[in-house]
């Protein structure tokens, strides 16, 4: 049996009950459902007006679909949205964690597009949820209307030095989620409920610790769709300069956008690419 991604069961339960709490809080209308795959079960909310064009939105490791709670609204202005709890993270989706060096995230998302009733979607991702994205549409790129790339993973490599002073923080307690917070945002200040939230995650869920691929010039080549790279500047995890113009020069229509003083933790993601998604 594999090992659970929490490391308590009291701890699961704390995690869990801290994402009702804010699910309770949603500001718009929601389907809230699950989906059976080859994978596992997924758990998706689907927000907007069902004739309007699919969104379906991938979030970063160590936490759940609510990050995208601030912006829903207005992305709801526009699209079907579909948000996704990814599997083995902390959310309500199953904990079976597949495989970053072959295609198995890819199959799972086709999966749950095509059973939500869709041929061809727009697809954003962020941080290993922007790798996911690629995983998807890299393989299966006819099914992709347009790409949004907030922070992603597997276009350059990663820098390192994040994970060591992460591990080390994460024994500090709420001192050291605040200095986790500050690497990760550029010293921006998050709101009080998304730190609790984030104290609750690094006590008590187990992080991926397997080194995420870096997709070849021949994959990213497969990317047909309209792509639009954002990235921090200060990004303590990505090179995101170094990623953009890999980009470019693998797609030269490829849109890429590097946020000033912007740290992995990008803020107003929506303004950020309504012109591009909506276009």
């Amino acid at each position: 049996m594999a090992q659970s991604i929490y490391k308590t069961k009291d701890g699961k339960n704390k995690i869990l009950n801290s994402y009702d709490e804010f699910l309770n809080k949603w500001p718009v209308p929601f389907d809230s459902e699950y989906i059976e795959t080859s994978y596992g079960r997924t758990h998706l909310l689907k927000c907007g007006e069902t004739e309007k064009p699919p969104l379906f939105l991938l979030h970063g490791t160590g936490t759940n679909l609510l990050m995208w709670m601030g912006d829903i609204e207005n992305y709801c202005k526009k699209f079907r949205v579909c948000l996704v709890d990814i599997i083995g993270e902390p959310g309500r989706s199953d904990e079976t964690r597949l495989s970053l060096k072959d295609g198995s995230h890819g199959l799972w998302l086709k999966e749950i597009i095509k059973k939500s009733g869709y041929e061809k979607v727009n697809i954003a991702g962020y941080s290993i949820g922007g790798w996911m994205a690629l995983n998807f549409a890299v393989n299966f790129p006819e099914m992709v209307n347009k790409l949004v790339l907030f922070a992603p993973s597997g276009i350059y490599k990663p820098k390192v030095i994040f994970i060591f002073k992460a591990m080390f923080y994460m024994f500090l307690g709420k001192y050291g989620q605040k200095k986790i917070n500050q690497t990760l945002t550029n010293n921006r200040e998050m709101d009080y409920e998304s730190f609790e939230f984030g104290l609750l995650v690094s006590k008590y869920f187990r992080w991926r610790l397997d080194q995420i691929p870096v997709y070849t010039d021949t994959q990213l080549g497969n990317l047909n769709m309209p792509v639009l790279y954002i990235g921090g500047e200060k990004d303590s995890l990505l090179y995101s300069t170094e990623s953009a113009k890999r980009l470019q020069s693998i797609l030269p229509e490829s849109r890429v956008r590097i946020v000033a003083n912007g740290g992995h933790v990008l803020f107003d993601l929506y303004n950020k690419c309504s012109e591009f998604i909506s276009l």
